[in-house]
């Protein structure tokens, strides 16, 4: 796949679907576009398209010193078709994470981010690895509580992790189920997809719902956690999470509702996820309208410390494009320039473009309530990944392996 931009063009891609808001236009064609929808949109898609070739060179160079085992194929996959040697190595890459992921799977310390670990590399590559990614989605349909309709998220050792947090030794997590796992069920649209089993698509569906339920609230805002009692399915606790505190809204976790929301509509077409996408969408966008584009780590934490999390904005820029994708074409635009705001914003202030330095995307935060810092704007990998996705979508690039 050729992404270098053509002698004579400025590279400025969208995806097809988004209503031609723009493409790849001749040098005589600029000023009649820049009329439109405004100089700074094109120079940024312009400046930050021509760099896709560094980009994914610089990745085969940072795979090795970077990325653990199991997440090489996510960021592989974003060069799904290859480019000489760098697609040879990618390739090799892959064939390790294969080798790897076969030792895992017998292992009990799988937990909820087994779409993370599995998915991406494993649907990528899927005439050699069809089997084991079913073997993936039987595991994660396992973690489902009938009672409650959810998906369980962490095993119980991170039990003695999450009480500190909520003021206790240890707290009973058997029932907790989190927003970030609206990016796990696609495996389980994709098993029924590839099986026919509707048993797949049905967990994933309930598990969504319960999540608009008792996640999503009413305003696009989302909690982190919601808590169940695991017997019987009755909702007990919504606790902060990884953001600030109760009540609060974290940052990734509501890009994680954006986009798992808008990738459940694009499986079933079911109009609610839709809505709730969107609703949530609103919110996130109006929150990083105020502060340059730039994602707090919560949109509810007090204005000191002044805390960012550049891993909001590279995924929710990816569910906009998502969202756009499936809306009327008056509404388009209004996502897809968001996505291009935030991403610019990064651009400026976050992302290191030097080969020899590790991460591209630096600013990301695991979790608000860091006590020595050490978690705070730091390089994290998939802000890289869903960069690069974000960037192939604005191309039209992308492969859609969610």
């Amino acid at each position: 796949m050729e992404l270098r931009p053509t002698a004579g063009f400025i590279s400025a891609e969208v995806m097809p679907h988004s209503g031609g808001i723009i493409r790849t236009y001749r040098h005589r064609r600029v000023v009649e576009r820049r009329q439109q929808i405004g100089p700074d949109i094109i120079d940024f898609c312009g400046g930050l398209v021509q760099r896709v070739d560094y980009i994914l060179d610089m990745l085969t160079v940072k795979l090795e010193k970077t990325v653990p085992d199991r997440l090489r194929g996510n960021i592989a996959a974003a060069d799904p078709y290859g480019r000489g040697s760098a697609a040879y190595h990618v390739q090799h890459q892959l064939q390790q994470v294969v080798y790897v992921i076969a030792g895992m799977l017998p292992s009990q310390t799988l937990v909820i981010n087994i779409r993370f670990q599995f998915f991406s590399p494993l649907v990528s590559i899927y005439l050699q690895t069809r089997r084991r990614g079913l073997l993936a989605a039987n595991l994660l349909a396992g973690r489902y509580n009938p009672q409650g309709k959810f998906i369980r998220a962490w095993n119980d050792k991170m039990a003695e992790l999450a009480g500190p947090l909520m003021g206790a030794k240890k707290i009973d997590i058997r029932g907790w189920m989190i927003i970030d796992c609206m990016m796990n069920i696609p495996l389980l649209y994709w098993a029924s997809e590839e099986t026919k089993d509707p048993r797949f698509k049905y967990v994933a569906i309930n598990h969504a719902k319960t999540a608009q339920q008792y996640i999503a609230r009413p305003d696009g805002s989302c909690n982190h956690i919601a808590g169940f009692e695991p017997d019987t399915g009755e909702f007990v606790i919504a606790p902060g999470g990884q953001g600030y505190a109760e009540g609060s809204s974290w940052s990734r976790g509501q890009s994680w509702a954006v986009y798992g929301f808008a990738l459940s509509y694009r499986h079933t077409k079911d109009p609610s996820f839709l809505d709730t996408a969107k609703r949530c969408a609103h919110y996130g966008i109006s929150n990083m309208a105020v502060t340059d584009w730039l994602p707090l780590v919560d949109y509810r934490a007090p204005e000191t410390p002044l805390k960012y999390d550049t891993t909001a904005a590279m995924i929710t820029s990816c569910g906009l494009l998502e969202i756009a994708r499936h809306v009327p074409d008056h509404e388009k635009r209004f996502y897809t320039e968001a996505a291009y705001r935030m991403l610019r914003a990064c651009d400026e202030k976050f992302c290191n473009w030097i080969p020899q330095e590790d991460s591209i995307v630096d600013g990301g935060t695991y979790f608000y309530n860091d006590p020595t810092g050490e978690n705070t704007q730091v390089p994290i990998i998939y802000a890289d990944y869903y960069l690069i996705e974000a960037v192939l979508r604005l191309k039209g690039k992308d492969l859609f392996i969610w």
